[in-house]
């Protein structure tokens, strides 16, 4: 719904008012906008105030100066509602990716109801919940919410890189930011290395000017996108998240990592207890169910950092802009014709197992997801197309999904530098061969790292965000807990029972294959019993 926001009124016209006084009010903002200080400048804002304000005005001037094109002017993340009475029509924005949340409904005679929240609208005392079946449906495939749907009917996101115009009860939707591959041949790696070196430094020099970096935090795993941001950010204190199973942790490698740059690393263990002991708190807090076992981690880890420090950097967006996961070295399987569809870098299960778990005859296509990068990569190498959608798709619909809802809900400014889109047209330049080179990912990031890194570190193996989960749910103490929710009335309501005890059976018996339905068949009926059927 629309919040309570700051107004300025001005005149226009020399000496003679063209309208009358004109007010223009930011109904809901939420974001960091990391040019800030070259903005007030530029717009004449005075750079006092808390931060929301400084950005509540850089957004009314911008609009004044550029009007709707004010999307284009801003670098970091944002999702707002403006309002201008004399046109008497409310802009709605969303950043290039997606980090910030923005949930909208039409309701009766036309009312636009937005929100950063989806409860704020399900509330509303007009709407009728009622579970999205196309939705639901790609869940199932997909293991999170993708595309403008959401798993309830008539409440959609606001798509990244997208603004929504709101005039006489009627919306129109545009887009701002397109996900364009243009690769330059003619540049040699030393030269890309200095480029991408050159376009950090730009980006964390306006974060020093924001931030008190005494207080600051960096999240640090194993993996060279994190070790390579908290070397190059100067950052001097680092958190990471373990486990008490030691063969799941990236614990010791962050260690070695911190070590090596004189960081102070604080540390939280994890253990099986904490997690299922959250998973409820979890769901309520993100409001619909997440198939990415780490998602509840990171929460936890959101909770505890923040009664330390209100500000962290996360090094989110590189594994999508060059070439980090490991599902990229088999892109020839895309490259020849009559390939399948490549919908993301991860899945539950296929459509026509969908279908039959879902008791359904109907598939919803998969292409409206991602036609767009399709056509925009068509004759290319298939690694363009592969990391166009899951820029586009996986990265907005799991993995910011989960780390941004996290943050704010326990009050972290989470700063993600990766996911400026001054870096992501820097990377979209790129060939391929050099973002994946002989195998190895991240080959030009990689290189540019090794400049502040270890050649250790800066070519680690990626071994992705690593946890026990998928021994937790067997964990006896546990596992009927599970079961009981995987079997209940809603379950069989909604699922092939017959399909759901293999996928359990084969689980139990040591099969992992079966661990992505189990966990987000799970997940999915934690949230629903919440949702649809509390008693």
């Amino acid at each position: 719904m629309a919040l309570q926001g700051i107004a300025c009124a001005i005149t226009q016209g020399k000496g003679v008012d063209v309208y009358p006084t004109i007010v223009m009010r930011v109904l809901m903002y939420h974001g960091y906008i990391r040019n800030r200080n070259s903005l007030c400048r530029q717009l004449g804002v005075d750079n006092i105030g808390t931060r929301e304000e400084i950005e509540k005005n850089i957004l009314i001037e911008g609009y004044k100066k550029w009007g709707k094109e004010v999307v284009n002017h801003v670098f970091g993340s944002f999702a707002f509602a403006i309002h201008d009475d004399v046109r008497n029509e409310t802009i709605c924005a969303r950043d290039p990716f997606g980090i910030c949340s923005f949930y909208y409904w039409i309701g009766r005679a036309g009312k636009l109801v937005y929100s950063l929240d989806v409860k704020e609208i399900i509330d509303n005392e007009e709407y009728d919940k009622e579970l999205n079946p196309k939705a639901f449906q790609l869940f199932t495939m997909l293991g999170y919410m993708a595309g403008e749907e959401t798993l309830y009917k008539n409440i959609y996101k606001l798509m990244p890189g997208h603004i929504l115009i709101y005039k006489n009860n009627k919306i129109k939707k545009e887009k701002y930011f397109e996900l364009h591959y243009t690769p330059e041949y003619n540049i040699s790696e030393e030269e890309w290395v200095s480029r991408i070196d050159d376009t950090l430094d730009c980006i964390l020099t306006e974060d020093r000017n924001n931030i008190d970096y005494a207080g600051c935090y960096s999240l640090l795993s194993g993996g060279v996108d994190s070790s390579f941001l908290l070397a190059k950010s100067g950052i001097k204190k680092a958190y990471t998240v373990g486990y008490d199973m030691k063969d799941y942790s990236e614990s010791d490698d962050a260690k070695e990592t911190a070590k090596a740059l004189g960081v102070q690393l604080e540390e939280d263990v994890i253990s099986i207890e904490n997690y299922f002991d959250s998973l409820y708190g979890f769901i309520e807090e993100m409001e619909f169910p997440t198939t990415d076992p780490s998602s509840p981690v990171f929460a936890l880890g959101m909770k505890h950092l923040s009664k330390v420090s209100d500000w962290c950097y996360s090094g989110e967006g590189a594994d999508e802009f060059f070439a980090g996961y490991h599902v990229y070295k088999r892109k020839e399987e895309w490259n020849s014709s009559g390939a399948p569809l490549y919908v993301g870098c991860d899945g539950v299960m296929s459509a026509e197992d969908a279908r039959e778990f879902l008791g359904v005859d109907n598939t919803f296509p998969l292409e409206d997801l991602v036609e767009d990068i399709y056509e925009g990569t068509k004759g290319m190498d298939a690694l363009y197309m592969m990391l166009g959608v899951d820029s586009k798709v996986w990265l907005e619909g799991d993995i910011l999904f989960g780390a941004g809802i996290s943050s704010r809900k326990n009050g972290v400014n989470l700063v993600l530098p990766y996911l400026d889109r001054r870096f992501y047209e820097l990377s979209a330049r790129i060939p391929a061969e050099l973002k994946l080179k002989d195998e190895c990912g991240k080959y030009i990031f990689r290189k540019t790292a090794s400049k502040y890194l270890n050649t250790n570190i800066a070519y680690r193996k990626k071994v992705g965000f690593k946890n026990p989960v998928r021994q937790w749910i067997r964990d006896e103490r546990y596992r009927d807990k599970v079961e009981a929710v995987l079997f209940d009335d809603n379950s069989k309501a909604l699922y092939n029972q017959n399909m759901l005890k293999n996928a359990w059976s084969n689980y139990l018996n040591g099969s992992d294959t079966d661990f992505r339905v189990v966990y987000s068949s799970y997940m999915f009926l934690i949230w629903y019993e919440n949702v649809f059927s509390r008693r």
